[in-house]
């Protein structure tokens, strides 16, 4: 063993040139590694941050049979508890919760009218005045709705 190391040390010290570019080699080598590693690790948290900063960071809770969204058209199913008032308020106040909203859609037109016109094509939701702020959406054109408009189920002008 001895011996071993004592003939790498006479081939290190024999060809100085040859090791000396090996140990560089190996060192470039490790600190290019590192660097791309280190790079990538600070681009994904930038990445990271941008994204969790920026736009809507919502939860849509749904419930699901099998692989669809549940219709609700045929009615609560047995079991499944509805969402009160106080279980929304207990939703709001839940830590960097910044708000909670409830809304209905609906993908079935058979029953559909405004006037004598049924609905051909779309996409119907029944939201209140807090759904459009949660969900990011601007109103362009016209007003939103309102608290007062909640309590009366007030039908908005088109």
């Amino acid at each position: 063993m001895i011996e071993n190391i004592r003939l790498s040390f006479r081939g290190i010290f024999a060809h100085k040139m040859r090791s000396f570019l090996t140990m560089l080699g190996i060192i470039i080598g490790i600190a290019s590694i590192i660097a791309i590693v280190s790079t990538i690790k600070g681009t994904n948290d930038q990445i990271e941050k941008n994204l969790i900063g920026s736009g809507n960071n919502t939860v849509k809770v749904a419930l699901y049979q099998e692989d669809l969204e549940y219709s609700f058209d045929a009615g609560i199913p047995n079991g499944v508890p509805t969402v009160s008032k106080d279980t929304l308020e207990s939703l709001k106040n839940i830590e960097h919760v910044q708000g909670a909203t409830l809304y209905r859609s609906r993908q079935s037109y058979q029953a559909i009218f405004r006037n004598n016109t049924s609905l051909d094509g779309g996409y119907i939701m029944g939201v209140n005045q807090d759904y459009f702020s949660i969900a990011g959406l601007t109103i362009k054109q016209g007003r939103g709705i309102t608290e007062d408009d909640n309590k009366k189920y007030s039908k908005l002008p088109y």
